[in-house]
C-alpha cells in the first residue's frame, strides 16, 4: 500500500460519512485542482444510448388510458461510467464514497418507503449512520452494480442488469464485482451463471460494509436517463 493509499484509507477508519457531492460531476469539479497519483485513472466516461426511446400506448379496451401511459419518445441523456480511485462503498445498499469520505448522492440512491420518493442528499442514512466495522481494504478494481430496489424483479432487469452491459460496451474490466443480497436469490443466480459470473467474484453489501478499493467503476442508473431502450434490450 502506497503512501497515498495508506492515507487515504485511514480517512475512511473514523466510520463516519463526511458530506457530500451532490453528482460525480460535482465530485470531478472538486478535485480538477488536486495533485493526486494515479490521475489518469480517474475518470468520467460518457455513454452514448444511441437513438430515442419511444414508448407506445397499451393495447387496451378502455377508451381512455391513464395519463402515466402517455406515449411518448424522448431522447436519453447522462449516461457515464465512473472510475473513482480510491473510492468507498458503504453501507446495506452500497452507497458510493470518494476518497475523503464524501457520498457522491447520484451514485447512491436511496428510496424513502414512508414518503414514496428518493431521498435527497440531505435526507441520505448515510449522514446519520456510523459504521462499527473497521474499513477493509481491497486490492485492484470492483465494480458496483447496487441499488436500493434489487431485491424487485423489475429493478434487477431495468436497473441492474443494463448497467453489467454497460461495463461491456465501454471495456471496463473488474477483479469483483460489488452487488446487495438478494432474498429471492433464484433469478439472480441464473442469471449471473448465463453471463459467466461465478459467485466467487461478486462481494455483498451489508449492514456493517465498509471497503475502499484501488478503483470503484460505477455506471449510471437508468432511472436517471429515463430507462433507455438501448441497455434495456440487454435484460
Amino acid at each position: 500500500m502506497d503512501e497515498y493509499t495508506r492515507n487515504s484509507f485511514e480517512l475512511g477508519q473514523n466510520g463516519k460519512v463526511e458530506g457530500f457531492h451532490r453528482s460525480i460531476w460535482e465530485w470531478e469539479a472538486s478535485i480538477n485542482n488536486e495533485i493526486q497519483p494515479s490521475v489518469d485513472d480517474r475518470r468520467i466516461i460518457p455513454f452514448d444510448f444511441s437513438g430515442p426511446s419511444v414508448y407506445r400506448a397499451p393495447n387496451s379496451i378502455e377508451s381512455r388510458i391513464h395519463h402515466h401511459l402517455t406515449p411518448y419518445t424522448i431522447q436519453p441523456i447522462g449516461g457515464f461510467v465512473a472510475v473513482i480511485p480510491y473510492g468507498r462503498l458503504w453501507g446495506p445498499t452500497g452507497s458510493v464514497l470518494s476518497t475523503e469520505g464524501k457520498l457522491i448522492h447520484d451514485l447512491s440512491p436511496e428510496y424513502d418507503e414512508k414518503l414514496n420518493r428518493m431521498m435527497t442528499p440531505e435526507e441520505h442514512p448515510a449522514l446519520s449512520r456510523r459504521s462499527d466495522q473497521d474499513q477493509q481494504h481491497v486490492p485492484g478494481t470492483v465494480a458496483a452494480l447496487t441499488f436500493c430496489g434489487i431485491h424487485n424483479y423489475f429493478h434487477w432487469l431495468y436497473d441492474v442488469l443494463p448497467r453489467f452491459y454497460m461495463l461491456q460496451c465501454t471495456g471496463c474490466s473488474c477483479h469483483s464485482l460489488i452487488m446487495n443480497p438478494n432474498p429471492y436469490r433464484f433469478f439472480v443466480e441464473e442469471t449471473l451463471t448465463m453471463l459467466g459470473i461465478s459467485e466467487p467474484t461478486v462481494m455483498r453489501t451489508h449492514n456493517h460494509f465498509n471497503i475502499q478499493a484501488d478503483r470503484v467503476i460505477m455506471p449510471s442508473f437508468m432511472m436517471n436517463s429515463h430507462y433507455p431502450a438501448g441497455p434495456l434490450r440487454f435484460s
